[in-house]
């Protein structure tokens, strides 16, 4: 599934994720900048956690033609 991590109202701050394909740790998420998109569930289950902030955590299933590889970024 495609996870996206959306700061709402002021920036996310110390942002750490556990299986997506592209973890964050301890990291910032400015409010308005899209740096929290479309990143991908790694694993069965996931976590975020973060030290101050709000964030709108939005998941949304891979399309049925997705490739089977990740992209690297």
């Amino acid at each position: 599934a495609y996870v996206s991590l959306l700061p709402w109202g002021s920036d996310a701050v110390g942002v750490t994720t556990e299986g997506l394909a592209w973890p964050l740790v301890d990291e910032p998420l400015p409010a308005g900048l899209a740096r929290g998109l479309s990143n991908v569930r790694s694993a069965p289950d996931a976590a975020v956690t973060l030290r101050s902030g709000t964030l709108l955590v939005v998941e949304s299933a891979l399309a049925p033609n997705a490739p089977a590889a990740l992209p690297e970024r």
